[in-house]
């Protein structure tokens, strides 16, 4: 069964970070097309105007900006598969 290939945007602040995740997004075979927002305006303008089907999002997961496009994506595009990639992570038992 041939696999429905994806529309990736990817969400950084910084323009190092958005070709590095664009590199590895662009080798899996499953996604046709990635683009690159940097801002939160950029962010939300690019997933109302194309509705990707994902999100590679990188960064603070913790800052203003971030934390208002999370929840964004999360009222407006259910849909949308969220990758976050961030340096911060927590233990548990």
């Amino acid at each position: 069964m041939k696999k429905e290939k994806l529309l990736a945007l990817i969400i950084d602040h910084t323009a190092l970070m958005r070709g590095m995740l664009q590199k590895i997004s662009a080798e899996i075979d499953y996604v046709h097309s990635v683009l690159q927002a940097g801002t939160y305006a950029e962010s939300l303008r690019l997933l109302n105007l194309l509705r990707p089907d994902a999100v590679v999002y990188g960064g603070s997961l913790e800052s203003p900006n971030s934390m208002a496009l999370k929840s964004a994506i999360n009222k407006n595009f259910r849909r949308v598969i969220v990758i976050a990639i961030t340096g911060q992570f927590a233990l548990t038992d």
